[in-house]
């Protein structure tokens, strides 16, 4: 167990890892092979900068934290004259934040395309129901003119831009897996390390990519419109038995498997919901292609809250003392221009 501390023994740049409760949070631990579901950092003034729905916020520390299992600080490791600069381009993004927007769907799907998982009878039609969704939320950002920015994607980007070079004092290593395929549109040969773990060779994009170009089938052709996303009881019945099925908790029951095409045709949808200018300029089956070698071409610079935790970069200070019963109202201090 880590060592306790005082929450106001937190310095600027000091990483939060947080683990929260519901099966949002505890597919993406399991999926994510970590016990965090949810990254931050602290700005070393009471306060904290982290994605959530709204954008990239700045917010009191106390209601960040509140409700939640654990809270973990890391620090660089990396001795710096000052994380000054890591701080004021946290700043900077804050500044920007109402730009973004975040969705835990968002890093699940990325965590099931990518990952290796626990095949169980139910996984399949998870993993179809997660990309049905996320795609339909990726949709709606996008659509109200907003990026997605997960949250440890942001943390990582405070440290990664805080000087101009592409690797200096400040940059935060992240082991990739070992590597078996290689991404649709890369040219073989001596290419910038990826930022992130990547693609697992046996995840569902690593497989998509090895299937070559989807055909859809006549049926496929004609369908019109994409399947409905499915709704947050539907979701959470199915990750609670996904969950259940890994503890063997309960027996694991033959279900109708969801077809190689259908899964292929759910990575694909995703993989246009994040490229929505594809549509309309290309026929349909190269739109989709191009979608998919853009998500194989971005997915390993894709940072987990697990990256986080196991990058040698930072240090494990300890776990936060968690305030008791619902967070105190506390205004912000605001930043001097």
């Amino acid at each position: 167990m880590s060592e306790k501390i005082d929450p106001a023994s937190l310095r600027p740049a000091d990483v939060l890892l947080y683990q929260g409760t519901g099966w949002l949070a505890r597919l993406i631990r399991l999926f994510d092979g970590t016990d965090f579901n949810h990254a931050g950092l602290s700005l070393g003034d009471g306060s904290v900068a982290e994605a959530l729905a709204p954008g990239v916020i700045r917010r009191a520390l106390e209601p960040s934290i509140t409700g939640r299992v654990k809270v973990l600080s890391r620090r660089l490791k990396q001795d710096v004259p000052s994380l000054d600069p890591v701080v004021q381009r946290a700043l900077r993004i804050v500044d920007e934040g109402h730009r973004y927007a975040y969705e835990q769907l968002l890093l699940l799907a990325f965590l099931g395309l990518t990952r290796k998982l626990k095949a169980t009878p139910i996984l399949r039609t998870l993993l179809r129901k997660v990309l049905d969704r996320a795609a339909s939320v990726a949709t709606g950002i996008i659509g109200a003119g907003k990026q997605p920015m997960i949250c440890s994607e942001f943390v990582y980007r405070c440290f990664d831009e805080a000087l101009p070079e592409a690797a200096d004092i400040y940059s935060l290593a992240v082991n990739p897996f070992p590597r078996s395929v290689q991404p649709v549109g890369r040219r073989a040969g001596p290419a910038a390390p990826p930022v992130g773990r990547g693609i697992h060779p046996d995840s569902l994009l690593a497989r998509r990519l090895a299937a070559g170009p989807s055909v859809p089938s006549e049926r496929g052709r004609r369908r019109a419109a994409p399947p409905a996303p499915p709704s947050d009881e539907e979701l959470a019945g199915l990750a609670e038995r996904y969950l259940a099925e890994v503890r063997g908790e309960i027996s694991r029951a033959r279900v109708p498997r969801v077809p190689d095409g259908e899964l292929g045709a759910a990575v694909d949808a995703f993989a246009l919901s994040l490229q929505p200018r594809r549509r309309g300029i290309l026929p349909e089956p190269l739109a989709r292609e191009v979608a998919v070698r853009d998500l194989s071409a971005t997915a390993p610079d894709f940072v987990t809250p697990g990256d986080l935790f196991h990058t040698e970069s930072l240090f494990s200070v300890g776990e936060l003392e968690l305030p008791a019963g619902p967070p105190k109202s506390r205004r912000v201090p605001r930043r001097s221009r």
